[in-house]
């Protein structure tokens, strides 16, 4: 299986993201061992700030081929303990996921 890097920008700082995002929250409910990779983005804001489409595109061409690339915004919840293994459940069958959601 191979591993899955996590891409994500974000206006806090690192400490207010890990303790007031959702994505930092459940980020910090996995078990280490079953955490992705992580390449996050803190102060993602003002005049150095990267818009995210700059930003996936660098994560596309810096991926390296043994890695899944998960990109995702940080309002978002990883309720799946096992994202890893469902990532890697879903490309099996699939080239590309998705994940829509709502209020």
């Amino acid at each position: 299986m191979k591993r899955t890097r996590l891409v994500s920008a974000t206006r806090l700082t690192k400490q207010a993201f890990w303790e007031q995002s959702l994505l930092g929250q459940s980020l910090l409910a996995m078990p280490d061992l079953l955490r992705p990779e992580l390449a996050l983005r803190f102060e993602n804001d003002g005049p150095s700030r990267v818009g995210l489409p700059t930003l996936y595109n660098r994560a596309l061409e810096a991926c390296p081929d043994d890695r899944y690339l998960l990109l995702v915004h940080d309002d978002v919840y990883l309720h799946d303990t096992f994202v890893e293994q469902r990532i890697d459940e879903g490309l099996q069958e699939n080239d590309v996921l998705g994940l829509a959601g709502s209020r």
